[in-house]
């Protein structure tokens, strides 16, 4: 069904996806065999590769994915929009996957890449800027990847040990975050990665956040609309950008698995655009996250 590297089959870390209508796009969003949403911090809701095939088959999914952590050795670069309308690769690209000479495929829109190389586990989530129109994505830890299995003949359906070729690309360019843009009249704080947002708001909130992650409503009479609206609320004060703000909301919290919030695409931009709208300050992430 899937042509990929038997080295990812090896580990239990495997997720459905379907495309799920935001705000302003289409995201992919993880699921288990079980039909709940999958979180990416929470082994408990991935599976084997086989299982997620067999529930693939049967079911109405849009694919499979693999999420990507610190107890496995992969990386993923992920390349965007690089093949053009002739189905042709950017010739920048194909000089580094040609010197990565590791397992690659195209995405799920058909415009982009996914190379995955062995590294150490060092932390790694971050954009790679080559030049003024030229980028990269880095993961490792703490991402699921679409898998396609439409892979690139010409390279290895292996992952190969590609560390001092990834060392190579990333000590010789300046790093920026991984950002979606959010035009404001105030000024608004760079969007780290989801962790590191979620890190800051648990610093400012404490245990209110602990349990709203939770989908523990007790705060609030158990009125899951209020958690709702409490949850995103705080996580927009540390990120005004409404994109990842549904994100985090949808990914790793528990209130984000409740069949209102997944389907209800109105409801999600009504509790968002009233989090936003009540926003008189705003904290910057690295600030909570290093006191």
């Amino acid at each position: 069904m899937f042509t990929i590297p038997d080295e990812l089959k090896l580990f239990n870390q495997f997720v459905l996806w379907k495309l799920v209508q935001t705000s302003t796009r289409l995201a992919k969003l993880p699921y288990q065999v079980t039909g709940h949403v999958a979180r990416i911090n929470d082994p408990s809701t991935w599976s084997s590769y086989h299982d997620c095939v067999a529930t693939f088959v049967k079911q109405k999914y849009d694919g499979i994915g693999f999420v990507l952590t610190q107890h496995d050795p992969f990386t993923a670069i992920d390349f965007d929009h690089v093949i053009d309308a002739g189905n042709k690769i950017n010739q920048w690209v194909k000089g580094i996957i040609q010197n990565l000479q590791s397992y690659t495929e195209v995405s799920q829109s058909g415009k982009g890449l996914h190379t995955f190389i062995r590294t150490t586990k060092t932390k790694i989530n971050r954009r790679i800027q080559l030049s003024t129109d030229q980028s990269i994505e880095v993961y490792n830890t703490s991402r699921f990847i679409a898998l396609t299995g439409r892979f690139l003949h010409q390279y290895p359906l292996m992952i190969q040990d590609c560390e001092e070729q990834l060392h190579d690309i990333i000590s010789n360019q300046p790093a920026l975050p991984v950002v979606q843009s959010w035009t404001n009249d105030r000024e608004c704080p760079v969007c780290c990665e989801d962790r590191v947002v979620i890190e800051a708001v648990l610093y400012r909130f404490g245990e209110r956040f602990s349990k709203l992650l939770n989908g523990d409503c007790s705060d609030y009479d158990n009125d899951h609309s209020r958690c709702d609206l409490a949850f995103v609320s705080m996580v927009a004060r540390h990120c005004l950008d409404k994109h990842q703000v549904e994100r985090i909301w949808l990914q790793q919290s528990l209130l984000g698995r409740r069949e209102k919030v997944v389907r209800r695409l109105d409801y999600r931009q009504r509790t968002i655009d009233k989090a936003f709208s009540s926003i008189k300050f705003v904290y910057a992430p690295h600030d909570a996250t290093h006191q």
